[in-house]
Parts: C-alpha cells; sequence; structure tokens
C-alpha cells in the first residue's frame, strides 16, 4: 500500500511532497505566514485570511485541539493550511475535538510532513508567490502510486504549475 500523497506547488515551479492533512482537493491562493505557537484555530477562522494558504512556523500543529471560544468565526476562511508534524491528538483541558475534523469540516485543503522552514524562506524572499495544494482526487492519476523517491513527471509539475498561475489571473 502507497502512502497518500499531497503536493504543494508554487507559481515559480518549486514543489514539495508531503502528506494530506485536514480535506484533501485543490486550494489555490496567496502565501500567508502565521508564526504563533497556538491560535491555529483562531487562524483558519480569521476572515482576514480568506482564501489564503496559511504556512504555520511552529512545528507541531493541533496538539491545543479546538474550543469554541477560540473561534474567530463562525467557519473556516483559509483555503489551505501548511504544516511540519500535525498532533497526533489534542491534549488541552479546555480543547473540545481535535484540529484536523474543523479542517475537514471547513474544507481546508491542508498538507503536513514538509520543511515548513524552506516554505518560509521562499514565500519571505517572494512576498507575492503564489501557490496550489493537491491531494486526493485533484493529483494526476501519474502521481498517486509514484515511490516517494520517485521524481515527479516534468509534465505533471508543468500542469499543476500551470493551473496555479491561472488561477492567480482569475482572482485579479
Amino acid at each position: 500500500m502507497t502512502t497518500p500523497l499531497a503536493l504543494l506547488v508554487f507559481d515559480d515551479g518549486h514543489v514539495f511532497r508531503g502528506r494530506p492533512w485536514g480535506a484533501t482537493g485543490r486550494a489555490v491562493g496567496s502565501m500567508v505566514i502565521n508564526t504563533s505557537i497556538s491560535g491555529y484555530q483562531t487562524a483558519v477562522t480569521d476572515p482576514k485570511n480568506a482564501g489564503s494558504l496559511l504556512v504555520m512556523t511552529s512545528p507541531h500543529v493541533g496538539n491545543v485541539g479546538v474550543h469554541d471560544a477560540d473561534a474567530a468565526s463562525d467557519r473556516c476562511h483559509a483555503s489551505g493550511i501548511i504544516v511540519r508534524e500535525p498532533a497526533r491528538l489534542a491534549s488541552n483541558w479546555q480543547s473540545s475535538g481535535e484540529f484536523e475534523p474543523l479542517l475537514v469540516t471547513g474544507g481546508v485543503v491542508g498538507i503536513c510532513r514538509v520543511d515548513t522552514r524552506a516554505i518560509t524562506q521562499l514565500v519571505v524572499a517572494h512576498p507575492q508567490i503564489r501557490a496550489g495544494i493537491f491531494s486526493g482526487d485533484a493529483l494526476p492519476e501519474s502521481v498517486v502510486d509514484l515511490n516517494p523517491t520517485t521524481p515527479l513527471p516534468h509534465s505533471v509539475v508543468d500542469t499543476l504549475t500551470s493551473y496555479v498561475r491561472s488561477e492567480q489571473q482569475e482572482t485579479r
């Protein structure tokens, strides 16, 4: 059995491989760096992050879980989330549940097990860069069963990069 794959593709051609986390599918948007060590529920429900892909710089996300008082609004506004390592379970006495189900029900497409330090450096160097997260049915069939060490076909990278670029044109 192969490990589920998720791809983070930037409009300049950079690609990061990871695993799906949260909702699966496709999310394209501008990048927002979140440097807090908590408050991730607030970040995804904050209307100012509407349509954005959040890069969480804290290495562990989800360990506090969710709490109704921590929501910035009544729904998720971010379209995607990028984390290094998701917590396996919430361990906060105020938690009313795990973080990942909130992402799934809110339609926030996520990728985990990626180098968020390298992604942050890329975004800082190119603040206007846009990206897309692709997982589940949004992945081309030719990459679903690839070995993690097999290079991605150039045609796939070009297709996904052009999709991110075309989405950029539509939102202007």
